[in-house]
């Protein structure tokens, strides 16, 4: 009998990347007080972050499709199995 999952994968990264970009739009006004460097690296910083955030939807479905694949046709695997029972000699307990 196949079971289905049933839940569905964690939105809480894509939440807490949206927080970061979100927060981060605000704080443009702040970055005119620092050096021309510092402000490019918020750029990047903020495209990277917006580029993982669209990304994340993507990588959802691709990793629940081969999750799904991979238990879509079970088949039961036989292992071996040995027991070994080690009496003390005269058969005394």
């Amino acid at each position: 009998m196949v079971r289905r999952c049933r839940s569905r994968p964690s939105r809480k990264p894509s939440q807490s990347i949206r927080t970061e970009v979100d927060e981060a739009g605000q704080h443009r006004q702040l970055l005119r007080q620092f050096a021309e460097v510092e402000r490019e690296q918020f750029e990047r910083d903020h495209d990277e972050l917006q580029r993982r955030l669209a990304a994340i939807p993507g990588e959802i479905e691709a990793k629940t499709k081969r999750i799904r694949g991979r238990f879509e046709d079970p088949r039961p695997l036989l292992f071996p199995v040995s027991a070994t029972w080690l009496l003390p000699l005269g058969g005394e307990r």
